[in-house]
């Protein structure tokens, strides 16, 4: 068992507190804009909880963290298109899509 899979809960409340952080930062001098930030927390919270599932050797933890990855990320991609478009319903169309692609994709997987 790796360093990364035992420190996994250390490591990832860490990237939490170090975006949270920056975020705070990055808003207060109005560099970014709410939903981007929210979404970028998101992409990168996914993203490790990929390379997680990567490390695992159980065949259906793998599927529990690809899972909640592209869940994540499918949720970070609705807010992206949401804000960008300025419409809401829009996102919530991108949001189920998503849903269902990340639904069929573990079901196969």
């Amino acid at each position: 068992m790796s360093l990364f899979v035992k420190r996994f809960g250390v490591l990832l409340s860490a990237v939490v507190f170090i975006m949270l952080g920056l975020d705070i930062i990055v808003l207060y001098h109005n560099l970014s804009l709410l939903p981007l930030t929210v979404s970028m927390n998101l992409i990168v919270v996914g993203f490790l909880v990929l390379l997680r599932g990567f490390v695992e050797s159980n065949k259906s933890d793998r599927r529990f963290y690809l899972a909640w990855a592209l869940l994540l990320m499918n949720i970070a991609s609705s807010i992206i298109v949401a804000s960008s478009l300025g419409n809401n319903i829009i996102g919530l169309a991108v949001f189920l899509i998503g849903l269902g692609v990340v639904m069929l994709f573990v079901s196969l997987a």
